[in-house]
Formats: structure tokens, C-alpha cells, sequence
């Protein structure tokens, strides 16, 4: 999820009046380094220059450039390759860069210095058990005006889940991009059962309500990365004049 906010601090600042489009995608792993071109391959594709990358089973903490991206990352600090955030943004906006913040294993932050203030990108990894971001949201707008579009899935309606989310969002301000903006079911769902019976979708970006400033959102079938089921989410981000 994206926020922005004011800062004066004198430092290359990227201008949003360019198009900036930015990414959530959960890839199952990134544990092995000799797959890192893989994955700048497939966000360079769509032009994906900022993106939260989740369940990256990457021990430790650590930055890396490579093709194109500089990735950070952090998980837990013993042999277990499990949960782990991570945060790709390409070499173009990567000057603009004011801080990166590690909170824990589900949890990055960065920080992006922009013309008119910056931009705080947070990474955000729930495993199902987790209700509260690992969910799916209705359409029902009463009370939520402001945070849930009219395009929403229209699944799971009522659901624990589903009512914890949208109230998440609420509280914090925040809208769910994808809702906002007509889709075909096949350019809505995000996770695809293995057995192909079930698709929903779980992954979402979510922006401040004080900027306006997302154009437009998609999923991007074609990404593929190492076997992972769910897919790539994107959403561009301008500053109108």
C-alpha cells in the first residue's frame, strides 16, 4: 500500500507528474540469487518499477542490484525459509530513495523522496491465518464510501474477513485501488486454486485517500515467476498538474 506525505528535505526527488506504476506480488520464493534476473525480467516487462514482493523466503536482511533493480529484503534470521517482505524499485527512481525501513518479517517500508513531498511504500506479507490483510472484500459501499469503489469482487460478503479489511482501510484512510476501476473476472482474480476450482482476489494496493493519484489498475496474467499461483498487481500512480 502506498501513502503520501509532505517533507523539505533537499534531495533528488522524483516528479509524479511522470507516470510511476507501482506492484504487489506474491512470488513464494526468492531464496536462490541466480533468480533475481528472472524477477527483474518479468516486472520490467509490464514497466513495474516499485513493487512489494511477498513470502520471499529469504533468510536475513540484505540489499541487492540486480538487472535493472535494486531489491531489499528481510525474514526471520534462523534456517527457516518461511514468510519474508521484500521491495524492487528500479535504477531510475532507486536515486530518489530516502530511506528503507526493515520492521519485521512481515513488514518493509520505503520511503521516496517526491517533488511535491514523498511517498511511503509498505510491504505487507499475511499468511492465510492472518484476516485482516490476506482477504477478500465485497462491494457494499454503505459506510465505506470512501474506501471501496463500486467494482469491487462481490465475494465473500459479510465475512469476518472480509468486514475486518474494509474496516482496516477505513480506519486507516485508505482505498483499495482495484475497486475502482471495471475488470473482467479473469483480470480481477489474483489467486488461482492448484486444482483450479477456486480463484479470488487477495492481493490488493491500497492509497491514501489524500492523493489522487492512481490512474489506473490491472493484473498482469502473464508475469510468471517460479511457480508461484498468484499473480502480479499493478497500479499506476500520476500527480495530475
Amino acid at each position: 500500500m502506498a501513502e503520501v506525505a509532505s517533507t523539505r528535505s533537499d534531495c533528488p526527488r522524483l516528479n509524479l507528474r511522470w507516470e510511476v506504476r507501482v506492484g504487489a506480488w506474491n512470488i513464494r520464493s526468492l531464496c536462490q540469487n541466480d533468480w533475481l534476473p528472472l524477477l527483474s525480467r518479468e516486472l520490467g516487462r509490464p514497466r513495474v518499477e516499485l513493487a512489494a514482493l511477498s513470502e520471499v523466503r529469504k533468510p536475513g536482511s540484505g540489499r541487492d542490484s540486480v538487472s535493472g533493480y535494486t531489491y531489499y529484503w528481510l525474514d526471520r534470521s534462523d534456517s527457516h525459509h518461511l514468510q519474508g517482505v521484500s521491495i524492487a524499485i528500479s535504477s531510475r527512481l532507486q536515486p530518489s530513495v530516502g530511506e528503507v525501513t526493515p520492521v519485521d518479517k512481515r513488514i518493509m517500508v520505503l520511503r521516496l523522496k517526491l517533488s511535491f513531498g514523498f511517498m511511503s511504500l509498505i510491504a505487507v506479507y499475511a499468511p492465510t491465518d492472518v484476516c485482516d490483510f490476506n482477504a477478500v472484500s465485497d462491494c457494499d459501499l454503505a459506510g465505506y464510501e470512501m474506501s471501496v469503489g463500486p467494482q469491487g469482487s462481490g465475494a465473500d460478503t459479510g465475512s469476518e474477513k472480509s468486514l475486518l479489511f474494509r474496516d482496516f482501510v477505513r480506519s486507516q484512510n485508505l482505498r483499495i485501488s482495484g475497486f475502482w476501476y471495471q475488470r473482467s473476472d479473469q483480470n480481477r482474480w489474483t489467486w488461482y486454486s492448484d486444482v483450479g476450482n477456486a480463484a479470488k482476489e487477495i492481493d490488493h494496493i491500497l492509497v491514501s485517500t489524500r492523493w489522487r493519484i492512481y490512474q489506473n489498475y490491472r493484473v498482469y496474467r502473464s508475469a510468471k515467476f517460479c511457480g508461484t499461483d498468484l499473480r502480479l498487481v499493478a497500479a499506476t500512480l500520476s500527480k495530475s498538474p
